[in-house]
């Protein structure tokens, strides 16, 4: 953990502006105002007076400010350098001059481990932030956006977090991003750090505060080996949050605002460590056994409750009010005691060890199963507020919290059960069992209920963190189960009507967990029956999308079309042919379409993936933004070479996929932006990289690199027709008939298959075929074998409005480089 830096900062209060100036008056310090060299002189001769004082104080054992006593000059000389700043010409610039200046010191003496010199210099930066109020943006952007990591000091951190100087939603929000899915080990190491120090072990930060940085960290455990420390600290901040309903200080101030969001975070950590199936041993939890003694009655009452002919919902209600009162609804280890005995004993009389049934399926008896899930559901809805609370009272505002984390430790009780009987007897392990309880949460609690209503958005982002630490890559048994309520339709369609947008990032790491647990079983020469089920489960899913949200798959295409394998070319196409619900396609079949022309031509994609963040983790960026500037040096493309291809020789798919896109949406800002003017397009800086890859790279990463560029081909945008005349152009320049039969085959066996075929791959082979400026109907490879030719003839007239064979070869115009 983070050594306490800033643990019992004294120091007398800042002053104010008026009594500063009033102070250095008195002391015949100024006349009209300092400069800020004259300020700057003044601070170091304040620092050197503090350093002495350091100096002789640390080796007497005064290693904080705490130590020190009150009439101490250090105060008063930290409180001068607040003061000198107030008294300048220009406060700001000043200000701003002489934190630098701090900040520069302040790095330079915690190397040598004195905690007491870095108390006093942020007390210095604390004092001047109370003359100009942008100090501590300063300081929060030198956090920010600093690319030297050696500013990620945890005690000076942590000092100025305790000051005030630094806001922890907004370090979350940065680190969140900084530690790259992990492959940043530092910034890493770091996050971890100072979660502990802030939630678990000083408590100087909220759930919500944290919870970007929490979700991040969350996502990071499910990875086959999280980095050290992660999971035990998940597992101490799920402790140290779960007490507080994950509001922590401040939680009842709002229902929809911070004590939401810091129980959904607290949700995600709890999913996380279901995931790693690291449940609480009975053996390490003796009070286990005591509570199972307990709980039994009680699940057998519910069962007689429960199986009366007609369901009374006033004994219901009085039932979980006992519950209530007894204590197995308080968010503690006891509440999920009562949820664990639960799970286990509804799962152990649905599934009993007897033989299969006669069709092969496991015996299971959804009596039990259906009652656990009612009996969430009502304690999940149960309030615990006074009917006559106000709907602003402080006990009403803590209800959507109690709520969430109710849901999330049951989530995480039935995720602990499914993934330990899947690790430790996966010959009793019944993925029908988990499916129905699931199912029928999904279904209850996100039905209109007023209950309800107020956390629905909360609610699905807890179902959402569930379902990705089920994934099929972790869980393969539960394959079928978890594809079914991921598209379950009280999931799915809400998760992407959420106001906002905000469930489709969900929605497009559940789908990236589908195709990345498939590829390899789709890259097979041949397809087992249980891969092809589940292939054809998938196409629907996509199906679904295709025709009732169709943005999403245009928004998420880069990341999606990266985990379908080449082989899968329909399931691609599916992708590739969404468009927005808002435009008219233009028929591609119509003579002289004049494509440059079409109003939508000019308009960019939405694309929310993060394209340059492979090029960043490979090292690439800074080269590849350093040629495209200036087109030097020239050793650049012969480096691009080696490094998309894998030591064995393997492209590295993802990474030429990332740097197609980036290189081309460079390419087209430039040409928009008047840089460079259209017809210059062959003599970019783009250009000259994908004509020298195009040229060396190896057959199977040449495949890759004009994949990629094919993925680009979608509807009427820029990024359409700037890659249309890409790939026409690297057909037209090159002399090497084996790319141009490599450029056709991408083309082609994306338009052999069942439609939909994208807009853009339409114009763009209609063009190849139509104009004689590629002369493609001279190319050998078109007339290589009797069968080969009639394919070519075949695609030929499938792509070919009628009667339009007798028209001018290349009226349509798709190049725009004529």
């Amino acid at each position: 953990a983070f050594p306490s830096a800033a643990a019992g900062l004294l120091g007398s209060q800042p002053m104010s502006a008026g009594q500063q100036q009033q102070q250095v008056a008195s002391a015949g310090g100024v006349g009209d105002g300092l400069s800020t060299a004259q300020a700057l002189e003044k601070l170091a001769l304040v620092t050197a007076k503090l350093d002495a004082h350091i100096a002789q104080l640390v080796p007497s054992g005064f290693t904080t400010l705490a130590s020190l006593p009150a009439e101490h000059e250090v105060h008063s000389l930290m409180r001068q350098a607040g003061t000198i700043a107030a008294c300048t010409v220009s406060r700001d610039e000043s200000a701003l001059a002489m934190v630098q200046r701090i900040f520069k010191r302040m790095y330079e003496q915690a190397g040598s481990g004195a905690r007491l010199a870095t108390q006093v210099n942020v007390q210095i930066i604390s004092a001047i932030d109370h003359v100009s109020k942008k100090v501590s943006r300063f300081v929060s952007d030198v956090l920010r956006y600093s690319d030297d990591e050696r500013h990620l000091h945890g005690e000076i951190v942590g000092a100025l977090l305790h000051a005030g100087l630094l806001s922890m939603s907004e370090l979350s929000s940065h680190l969140a991003k900084h530690i790259d899915g992990g492959r940043n080990v530092q910034a890493t190491a770091f996050a971890i750090r100072l979660v502990r120090t802030a939630i678990v072990d000083e408590h100087i930060a909220t759930a919500s505060d944290c919870a970007e940085l929490l979700a991040a960290l969350s996502k990071l455990a499910h990875s086959p080996s999280p980095p050290d420390g992660l999971l035990r600290l998940l597992e101490d901040a799920s402790r140290a949050l779960g007490g507080s309903g994950g509001a922590g200080a401040g939680g009842a101030s709002g229902a929809g605002g911070s004590a939401a969001a810091g129980t959904s975070s607290i949700g995600e950590v709890r999913m996380a460590l279901a995931a790693r199936a690291l449940p609480v041993e009975e053996d390490a939890d003796p009070g286990l056994a005591r509570a199972r003694e307990q709980v039994l009655p009680l699940w057998s009452e519910w069962l007689a409750l429960y199986d009366l002919p007609i369901q009374s919902d006033k004994q219901q209600s009085t039932y979980i009010s006992s519950l209530h009162t007894a204590g197995w609804l308080r968010h503690d280890t006891q509440g999920e005691r009562f949820l664990k005995v639960a799970v286990e004993t509804a799962l152990a009389s649905a599934c009993p060890t007897t033989p299969p049934e006669a069709d092969g399926k496991p015996t299971v008896s959804f009596a039990p199963l259906d009652a656990l899930s009612k009996l969430v559901v009502l304690m999940i809805k149960f309030k615990s507020t006074p009917p006559d609370a106000a709907p602003s009272s402080p006990e009403a505002k803590k209800q959507p919290a109690l709520q969430l984390g109710l849901l999330s430790r049951a989530l995480a009780a039935l995720m602990t059960h499914l993934l330990k009987t899947y690790d430790t007897r996966p010959q009793d392990f019944n993925q029908r069992a988990y499916l129905r309880i699931l199912g029928s949460w999904l279904f209850e609690l996100n039905a209109p209920d007023p209950a309800l209503d107020q956390i629905q958005p909360q609610v699905l982002s807890a179902f959402a963190a569930a379902f990705l630490a089920l994934q099929p890559s972790r869980v393969p048994g539960f394959a079928f189960a978890w594809l079914e309520l991921i598209s379950h339709r009280m999931f799915m369609p809400k998760l992407l009507l959420a106001k906002g947008q905000r469930g489709w990032p969900h929605l497009q790491r559940l789908l990236v967990a589908l195709f990345s647990f498939l590829q390899p079983y789709l890259s097979a020469t041949e397809l087992s029956a249980p891969t092809r089920t589940l292939y054809r489960g998938a196409l629907r899913v996509l199906l679904v999308l295709l025709h009732d949200f169709p943005e999403f798959l245009c928004d998420y295409h880069f990341a999606l079309c990266d985990v379908i394998p080449p082989t899968c070319i329909q399931m691609r196409n599916l992708v590739l042919s969404a468009f927005p619900r808002n435009m008219r396609l233009p028929d591609p079949f119509t003579p002289n379409l004049k494509v440059d022309m079409l109003p939508e031509i000019s308009q960019p994609p939405r694309i929310l993936s993060s394209v340059p963040a492979p090029l960043e983790a490979a090292g690439l960026l800074a080269e590849v933004d350093s040629f495209l500037a200036s087109r030097q040096p020239f050793s650049t493309l012969h480096e691009l070479r080696t490094r998309l291809v894998s030591a064995d020789g393997t492209p590295k798919a993802a990474l030429i996929s990332a740097l197609v896109l980036y290189v081309g949406s460079v390419g087209i800002t430039a040409l928009q932006s008047g840089q460079a003017q259209a017809q210059a397009l062959a003599h970019s800086a783009p250009m000259d990289i994908y004509q020298h890859l195009v040229t060396d790279l190896s057959p199977d990463a040449r495949y890759s690199l004009l994949n990629a560029i094919a993925n680009q081909l979608r509807y009427p945008n820029n990024h359409t027709h700037y890659f249309s005349c890409v790939l026409l152009h690297l057909f037209a320049e090159t002399t090497n008939e084996r790319v141009q039969e490599q450029i056709t085959r991408v083309l082609v066996e994306r338009l052999i298959v069942h439609r939909p075929h994208p807009w853009g791959l339409l114009i763009t082979f209609i063009e190849l075929i139509k104009n004689p400026r590629y002369k493609f109907w001279s190319k050998g490879f078109t007339r290589c074998a009797p069968e080969i030719e009639r394919l070519f003839e075949s695609v030929a007239r499938s792509c070919m409005a009628p009667g339009s064979s007798s028209g001018p070869p290349g009226a349509l115009g798709a190049g725009g480089e004529e």
